[in-house]
């Protein structure tokens, strides 16, 4: 038992060294997969964000090549030199046959075969985030011109421009960046100017100084990378947003004066009227004045030189008005012939200042109702046929006699010159129905007395 033991001892001695030399080189060898990853990661988001927000100009040429870098990108964009010691290389292209808003693809891998501190181990530096780091997720594994994602990333198929470039069986880090200075889109924004009023046109009186008279606009359209840099702009034609103008206009402008003069060396007030064909345009108001009445020069003097202003009222013109009539033809009522009309006044009002060689007329400021008239109307009477003259004996005078005295169809009556209704006498009012021999004769001379 004893030799057993110490036995044992021994062998767990030997052991011991052993295996804390093993504990030793698994210790560094984690920290040299977790020093790699990390650079790689490092990397690959320095780059991303020199390309999104540092970059002064394209990354990605016009055919879609980086002209920048092939392999170790320059220290302008935030690569370290330990990284290039580490193998770390990185690139960024894309095909030229893609289109402008596609994405450039970034990778970032270990280019060199052996890794310092891990041999050809490329595996524990993929998983090193996971398996040492505490991390959900590894990194790429680049392998044919694929960066292999497995769980957690997405397999990135690598463009043309570079998987015939970039070595299999390598930790790597991959991804799409979209290069801001290569993508545009468009903008659409208005702008303004102010402007003067055209020919024929001036700046409205009274109007704010600062407030331009006119103003006009354009639709600019503009090209915009994703930097939001204007690349390019479009303009669109001037057309007229906001226009204030006025038209030039003649207008006769009146404006009453002050004046005084003298009376046995005592100053009176009078006033003075002043007249101008006033011109309104782009230049300003023109128009020379002319005095039309004054009361000063009716003083018993010479007068004094007339002040200036403006007088309380105006002086009061005569006003009159006159009417005249309207006038139109009507058609008489059913059953009458003849003429009708209707007729209605219209009243014009009369004004005319005492220096006016002509009033001025304002017509129909008021106008009566119509009314009607068919005085001249005659109601159309048709004869009967069968309606023949009277026997002369029972409408006649005393024995019925037709030729009685104020009978009808007297024949001397017509035969002198009169209305075929007889009468005695020559008064004109006379209406043919007798006036002296009783109430006239009945017939209506259809016999003629014969």
């Amino acid at each position: 038992m004893t030799r057993l033991a110490i036995t044992i001892v021994a062998v767990l001695a030997i052991a011991a060294p052993q295996a804390k030399g093993q504990t030793g080189l698994d210790d560094a060898h984690a920290v040299n997969a977790r020093a790699h990853a990390h650079a790689l990661k490092t990397a690959y988001h320095r780059l991303e964000q020199f390309i999104l927000r540092g970059s002064s100009a394209a990354v990605l040429g016009p055919n879609g090549q980086n002209a920048l870098w092939t392999d170790v990108p320059p220290a302008s964009t935030g690569w370290v030199q330990s990284w290039t010691d580490r193998g770390v290389r990185a690139r960024y292209c894309k095909n030229a046959s893609d289109p402008p808003e596609l994405p450039g693809t970034l990778i970032v891998y270990l280019g060199s075969q052996r890794v310092m501190g891990l041999g050809e181990d490329h595996r524990s530096v993929q998983m090193a985030p996971r398996m040492y780091g505490g991390e959900r997720r590894g990194l790429h594994w680049l392998e044919s011109g694929v960066a292999h994602g497995g769980e957690g990333r997405p397999t990135i198929a690598l463009p043309s421009c570079m998987s015939a470039l970039v070595p299999s069986g390598r930790a790597a880090l991959a991804g799409r960046v979209l290069d801001p200075w290569t993508v545009t889109r468009a903008r659409t924004r208005w702008e303004t100017q102010p402007a003067t009023c055209p020919v024929g046109m001036h700046r409205p009186e009274g109007l704010d100084p600062v407030q331009p008279e006119r103003v006009e606009r354009r639709l600019v359209t503009e090209q915009v990378d994703s930097r939001d840099r204007v690349v390019s702009e479009t303009f669109g034609p001037w057309s007229i947003a906001v226009d204030l103008c006025a038209s030039d206009y003649e207008v006769q402008e009146t404006q009453n004066r002050a004046c005084t003069y003298l009376v046995n060396g005592r100053i009176e007030q009078g006033y003075e009227i002043w007249t101008r064909q006033k011109r309104v345009t782009q230049g300003g108001t023109s128009g020379t004045w002319s005095m039309l009445f004054s009361t000063c020069t009716t003083g018993p003097s010479t007068p004094v030189t007339p002040v200036s202003g403006t007088a309380e009222s105006l002086p009061t013109p005569r006003i009159w008005f006159v009417e005249r009539p309207e006038c139109e033809a009507r058609s008489c009522p059913s059953g009458y012939t003849g003429t009708a009309e209707r007729c209605r006044n219209h009243r014009d009002r009369y004004a005319q200042f005492e220096w006016d060689s002509a009033p001025t007329v304002q017509r129909g400021v008021s106008v009566s109702n119509w009314i009607s008239d068919t005085s001249a109307c005659v109601l159309i009477v048709v004869d009967d046929p069968h309606d023949g003259g009277g026997d002369g004996g029972d409408f006649g005078g005393e024995e019925g006699d037709s030729e009685a005295e104020g009978g009808l169809g007297d024949g001397e009556d017509a035969a002198v010159g009169g209305d075929g209704l007889g009468s005695e006498t020559a008064d004109p009012s006379d209406d043919g129905l007798g006036s002296m021999g009783g109430d006239g004769g009945g017939g209506d001379g259809g016999d003629g007395g014969c």
